[in-house]
């Protein structure tokens, strides 16, 4: 039923809509016409087969028939690339809206009109949806595939993620390597099940890697000659020359982000990916229990002069032993400062809070050792849990998170905040990333309902102490439980705090003691299987969730209650002020989702906001004085966040230069180039504090980058060529049809055939009413125009639907110059 909801709210923002509101070209507009009408023909004949089909019970012989289709289409490249866009979009959707039958189709096809009213109750593509990804994919360019950094904007809730997994699914179907990079482990592990099934089907799953920025970071860094086991190799004095293929094969390597702000973040722009490896040997277990035993009484000096430290040291080559006697101070550290280490313990096993969620993955050196120890003891961790931590840890590179995308060929992005970018943000998108293209696409939905009047005390609180901040909290969920409507159900409200400290403070008060039967928390702490059930459980009629704010980005909090809808729908309340406005675009975002009604409003902790924001009181109370509350913190945040970026450029400019210095350090740990390679591993751990000189630098990467690019596109316009000079059908001139070719070329038997190709009573040919000699053009032209009186839409005439099919058949043939020439041929063969 949903499905119905969907396509009906958003049937009144067609292609012409989305055309208008994207400004382009008249030459743009006219191609993307064309090509949205060449796909929804398709798109709609193939529906109206696969539901005829799960009719009879052949539908499984539907979908591989899609898939095949889908495959061969990507492989011709005798195809241009926009009718080969069309095909793949078509056959992909097609495959995306069968497999999301449900009772309300089954039920449907059981009816008179059966398929017309079957359809509405698929998930169905929107016209946006389908030119967001083509203009990903670069549809300007109509011969060949030449794809270029591009950004798109589809707001919250309307389709961000299918168009990302249909964007990857071609683009790993023509020949690219796709990395799409999410901002949580959770988001991207929702995104990657959620499309698994079609990854799958269609052949791709090898090529399509769904993860996060530290993911996709440490994967491509490590591609060609991983730093932590060249690292290891030179540690324990083993040949480090390239044992994985010298020749890494010639496929694009495609970045596609969700979510654009990530390139902004503090902990990402400026900022480095650590590599460090851990040296395991079995005497380390003695070394580090000595330590941990002996923690308050040790120094560094008297660790390096006792036996077993000295033991340890004679177990590596000499030009070694300097980085490993320097990591014993590192030891002692860890093991003196672990009691004020931030870690959680779950499931066994030592955690960090990554986002909205936990990773034993991330270590941090000897201070998580030293807390495996600890808990083991107080039997929080099994045994097997503590040795897996045991061993030395050598620090070998830093890889700049701002750098890494530029080892992509292409970065492709679909984000909701593209529209709120600063002139700085855009500045760094374009000079930092290459990035100049953005399209924003319009809303499915139209105007957005959210409900917000920033610079008025209803929808802005600005509490002057904590006491009274969790008095207005509870006041404030307890307005916007109530219904606008009068007897409507209580709504749902979702409060969002900057950490889990403020939350707790809030749940545990005794302002909430009479709504905590009604009140939910979800932190970092829950359960990934929990998730899913908390978020729905949120929307719920009279609901109060409580969460940190890293739930308030990507989390799909799904409101199925018409009536808590029509009486205001859910309310959302952010309890601090984002430094950075996508957050909060981000925030607002869980709400008035989809077209449906939702409020906002924020409740602020006037303290906190003189102490982050550098406010004065007199600040605050010129805000209350003027009603200028959200209008004076937004450009007080503009003026920051410009300031910073300002700030980080140092730091940006250090990140690059060790980004480089450790493409060097492999470079030379590859060619065995054992002493140049030390010398990189003691300034990285605390050795020696020169800084070697880098061969590599990134004027000298972006140019081999440029020439890999440059190649790589020659490739495939060389590959379109030669395929398209192979199987070009031979289309007779008008000479030859007036029979004014010289004699020499052609005798009696070598005269080209052109004798109607015949299947039973008609052919192809015949259906459209062209030629054998007819073009693309003129196919297409021909199907429209005949296809006019027996479209499904228009009539439900049996003998016209079927003649609808065999015309679509006939020019989905005769438009493929591979299936044409396949067609005649077996035509000519059968005749």
């Amino acid at each position: 039923a949903m499905n119905a909801v969907f396509n009906s709210a958003t049937a009144r923002q067609g292609i012409e809509y989305v055309i208008e509101s994207l400004r382009l070209p008249v030459d743009l507009q006219s191609a993307l016409r064309s090509m949205h009408a060449d796909f929804d023909e398709q798109y709609k004949c193939l529906i109206e087969k696969g539901l005829l089909a799960s009719k009879s019970g052949t539908l499984a012989t539907c979908f591989q028939q899609l898939i095949n289709e889908a495959k061969t289409t990507a492989s011709d490249y005798s195809v241009d690339y926009h009718s080969q866009l069309i095909y793949l979009t078509s056959r992909i959707f097609a495959y995306w809206s069968l497999k999301s039958m449900n009772s309300f189709v089954s039920g449907a096809m059981s009816n008179k009109n059966a398929v017309n009213a079957a359809i509405e109750y698929l998930k169905k593509p929107h016209a946006a949806q389908i030119v967001a990804i083509w203009s990903l994919l670069n549809f300007q360019h109509h011969e060949y595939q030449i794809l270029e950094n591009h950004l798109v904007e589809v707001l919250t809730g309307e389709g961000k993620s299918i168009v990302l997994g249909v964007t990857a699914i071609i683009l790993a179907m023509t020949n690219c390597d796709v990395s799409c990079v999410c901002y949580s482990s959770y988001l991207s592990s929702r995104d990657y099940a959620a499309f698994y099934y079609m990854f799958e089907d269609f052949g791709v799953l090898c090529s399509i890697k769904y993860s996060t920025v530290e993911d996709a970071c440490d994967k491509l860094f490590n591609r060609g000659g991983n730093t932590r086991s060249l690292s290891r190799d030179i540690a324990w004095s083993k040949k480090t020359g390239r044992t994985d293929s010298e020749n890494i094969e010639e496929r694009p390597q495609i970045l596609l982000i969700d979510e654009v702000d990530v390139f902004f973040k503090k902990d990402f722009y400026g900022a480095t990916y650590n590599s460090a490896d851990f040296l395991h040997h079995q005497s380390i277990e003695e070394l580090l229990k000595h330590i941990w035993a002996n923690r308050h009484s040790l120094n560094r000096s008297s660790l390096a002069s006792s036996p077993l430290a000295s033991a340890f040291l004679e177990l590596f080559p000499k030009d070694i032993q300097p980085i490993i006697s320097q990591t014993f101070g590192e030891m002692l550290r860890g093991a003196k400062g672990v009691d004020s280490h931030d870690y959680i313990v779950s499931e066994g096993k030592i955690c960090y809070k990554d986002h909205d969620g936990l990773n034993s993955n991330w270590c941090y050196g000897y201070l998580t050792t030293f807390a495996a120890i600890k808990e083991y003891e107080s039997g929080r961790l099994s045994e097997k849990q503590m040795k897996e931590s045991f061993g030395i840890s050598l620090s070998c590179g830093h890889a700049s998170y701002a750098e890494i995308p530029n080892a992509f060929d292409a970065i492709l992005g679909v984000t909701g905040t593209l529209m709120s970018l600063s002139q700085k943000e855009k500045d760094i998108l374009s000079h930092q990333y290459g990035i100049e293209k953005m399209t924003y696409i319009p809303s499915v939905y139209g105007r957005n309902k959210l409900l917000f009047a920033g610079d008025t005390p209803k929808d802005m609180i600005i509490a002057d102490d904590e006491a009274n901040f969790h008095l207005e909290l509870r006041n404030e969920i307890d307005t916007r439980r109530k219904s606008n409507k009068a007897g409507g159900p209580l709504r749902g409200v979702m409060a969002f705090f900057e950490s889990k400290e403020t939350l707790k403070a809030l749940y545990e008060s005794d302002h909430l003691l009479y709504l905590k039967s009604a009140t939910r928390v979800i932190t970092e702490e829950i359960a990934p299987h929990d998730k899913e059930g908390a978020f729905l459980q949120a929307t719920r009629s009279g609901a109060i969730t409580l969460m940190i704010r890293e739930f308030g980005r990507g989390t799909d909090f799904k409101c199925f209650d018409s009536r808590m809808l029509d009486g205001g729908g859910v309310h959302v309340i952010q309890a601090f002020f984002s430094t950075e406005i996508a957050e909060e675009i981000q925030i607002k975002g869980r709400t008035a989702r989809q077209g449906a009604r939702g409020s906002y409003s924020m409740v602020l902790n006037a303290e906190s906001l003189m102490e982050k924001m550098g406010l004065a009181p007199s600040d605050i109370e010129s805000m209350r004085l003027k009603s200028t509350y959200y209008s004076y913190l937004d450009s007080r945040r503009s003026n920051d966040y410009e300031d910073m970026c300002n700030r980080l450029k140092d730091k940006v400019a250090e990140a690059e230069r060790c980004h480089y210095e450790t493409i060097d350090y492999k470079n030379c740990a590859l060619k065995n180039k054992r002493n140049d390679a030390i010398v990189y591993l003691e300034k990285w751990n605390g050795v020696s504090f020169e800084s070697p000189r880098a061969v590599a630098t990134k004027a000298s990467f972006i140019a081999e980058k440029r020439k890999r690019i440059k190649k790589l596109q020659e490739m495939e316009r060389n590959r379109r060529r030669e395929a398209r000079s192979k199987n070009a059908l031979p289309l007779l001139s008008d000479e030859i049809a007036d029979g004014k070719i010289e004699e020499k070329f052609f005798d009696a038997h070598e005269t080209p055939d052109c004798t109607p190709l015949m299947i039973e009573d008609e052919t192809y040919y015949d259906v459209l009413g062209v030629s054998i000699t007819a073009d693309v053009s003129e196919i297409e032209q021909a199907f429209r125009k005949a296809s006019l009186a027996c479209h499904p839409d228009k009539t439900s005439d049996p003998i016209a639907r079927e003649r609808f099919h065999k015309l679509t058949e006939a020019k989905d043939v005769l438009s493929c110059p591979r299936r044409r020439r396949d067609y005649d041929a077996d035509v000519r063969r059968r005749a």
